[in-house]
């Protein structure tokens, strides 16, 4: 039996479409080539971030954890376009109660250009349409389930605390969005649920919305939230086309 997961923003749905599917049982974690973050930054990183942070439209409060996504930056430090890949090319930084980051290799957007059962047909061409979460702020907090034997989490809408997020949908299925298919997904109010932050690849089911990290850093990512059970404030920004020269690493 398989569920769903995964997109986002602050807007009316109609059209709704799962991004992860999730696996009804937990499987074996997989291996992953790419390597978790170092060592916790300094409190002048938690000031940089937490600045980029208010600009996506949440202020990291004392004693919370805010995760800050950037969709377009590598955690090498590479700008890059956003298009649909079986790659960790973008970032997240966990800012901590300690007043420290930590950041983490991840994919803001899906790895697949075709559906998976529970995606939807937005456009009437019978083939699915893959969709990925807008920017926006977002309500996370741990499940009790697992996704390839380690922690998952819910997203949620952070004005409404609604499950279906908005998003836009790739239509042409070439695996980038543009201009045009934003519009039409804005139209349309396209939006995704049962999105989550999980481990991509190694046993997880496939990502065609949800937040994902590799094998090896899920576990420290999990950490650095606050445990399994935590919860915590998401801020996604795109960060394509911006300099970005001046971010910690």
């Amino acid at each position: 039996m398989v569920s769903r997961a995964c997109r986002l923003l602050l807007l009316p749905l109609v059209v709704v479409a799962v991004g992860c599917a999730t696996p009804a049982s937990d499987e074996s974690s997989g291996d992953s080539s790419e390597t978790s973050s170092g060592a916790a930054l300094s409190s002048e990183a938690y000031r940089i971030y937490g600045e980029l942070a208010r600009e996506g439209g949440a202020t990291p409060a004392p004693g919370a954890v805010t995760v800050l996504g950037l969709r377009g930056l590598s955690y090498q430090g590479e700008v890059h376009e956003t298009r649909y890949a079986h790659a960790f090319d973008d970032t997240v930084v966990v800012l901590r109660t300690d007043g420290t980051v930590e950041r983490f290799p991840a994919s803001t957007h899906p790895f697949e250009l075709d559906g998976v059962p529970g995606v939807p047909d937005v456009d009437g061409d019978r083939i699915a349409d893959v969709g990925m979460i807008r920017p926006g702020v977002y309500d996370v907090a741990g499940r009790d389930r697992t996704i390839a034997g380690q922690a998952s989490f819910a997203v949620t809408l952070h004005a409404t605390g609604a499950g279906k997020l908005p998003g836009w949908r790739d239509t042409d299925h070439d695996g980038v969005l543009t201009a045009n298919e934003r519009a039409a997904s804005e139209r349309r109010t396209d939006g995704l649920t049962d999105v989550l932050f999980h481990q991509g690849e190694g046993g997880a089911p496939a990502a065609v919305g949800c937040q994902v990290l590799p094998a090896s850093s899920i576990g420290a990512f999990t950490k650095a939230v606050g445990g399994a059970r935590a919860r915590f404030r998401y801020v996604l920004v795109d960060v394509t086309g911006r300099d970005v020269s001046g971010l910690p690493r």
